[in-house]
C-alpha cells in the first residue's frame, strides 16, 4: 500500500486495511526522523567512543541499533571490542558470526563490508 500526500485525520471514517488511519508522507518521514534521533541519542550515550568513528562506521552501528535496537547490539560483545581495539576487519567478521547475520543476509555482508572498508555500500 503507498502512503498518499493527503492527510487523514485520525477521526476519520477513512481507516487502512489493518485498521490504522492513514497518515502523510511529511508525517512518516517526521515519525521516522524522530525514532531515528531518539536511537542515535541512546546509541551515543551508551558508545561515547562512537564518535571517533567514521561516519561510514557510525552509519554501520547507527543502523544495526536500528534494527536490534541498543540493547541488541550489546550483544555483539566481540564486534564491540574489536572496535575500541579499531580492529575493523576483525569487527566486521564478528559482524557476520552472528544469528543476525544468518537472519538478514545480504545486508549484514553489505554492513560489514562497510565496516571493513570504510566505504558507504
Amino acid at each position: 500500500m503507498r502512503l498518499t500526500q493527503k492527510n487523514v485525520s485520525p477521526a476519520s471514517s477513512r481507516m487502512q486495511p489493518l485498521g490504522y488511519p492513514a497518515i502523510s508522507a511529511e508525517n512518516a518521514a517526521a515519525m521516522l526522523d524522530e525514532d531515528l534521533r531518539i536511537r542515535a541519542n541512546a546509541l551515543e550515550q551508551v558508545f561515547p567512543w562512537l564518535v571517533e568513528l567514521s561516519e561510514p562506521r557510525q552509519g554501520v552501528l547507527y543502523m544495526m541499533a536500528f534494527n536490534l535496537g541498543v540493547g541488541g547490539l550489546l550483544g555483539f560483545r566481540r564486534m564491540l571490542a574489536a572496535l575500541k581495539e579499531h580492529d575493523y576487519q576483525r569487527a566486521a567478521v564478528e559482524m557476520l558470526d552472528s544469528t543476525w547475520a544468518k537472519q538478514v543476509g545480504a545486508r549484514a555482508v553489505r554492513l560489514a563490508q562497510q565496516m571493513a572498508d570504510e566505504r558507504w555500500t
